[in-house]
């Protein structure tokens, strides 16, 4: 199993709690800079393929796990219905 990118203690100040998520709020930002420069060509432009699936899966991430999200994370789960439909748009590699 995965390591928690942020785990809560006892006694955490609010002070804390936010300095920590701040932390992992810039290493996912830093994460995201780097997908973005992996998407683009020698002169830093998004070929119109690359945009597409950037669309693609922005599309499906709004119509179909948006809606359930906060109920799957409750839930603890990830259905296979949403990962058929990624690998049906081609996504999944």
């Amino acid at each position: 199993m995965a390591e928690p990118d942020l785990v809560i203690s006892a006694g955490f100040s609010d002070a804390q709690l936010v300095r920590e998520a701040n932390k992992v709020v810039a290493m996912y930002a830093k994460k995201g800079e780097e997908a973005q420069k992996a998407f683009q060509d020698a002169q830093g432009r998004v070929t119109d393929t690359q945009a597409l699936i950037v669309r693609t899966a922005r599309d499906y991430a709004e119509r179909v796990i948006r809606p359930v999200a906060a109920e799957l994370d409750r839930e603890e789960r990830f259905p296979r219905e949403i990962l058929k439909g990624l690998a049906d748009l081609g996504l999944m590699g």
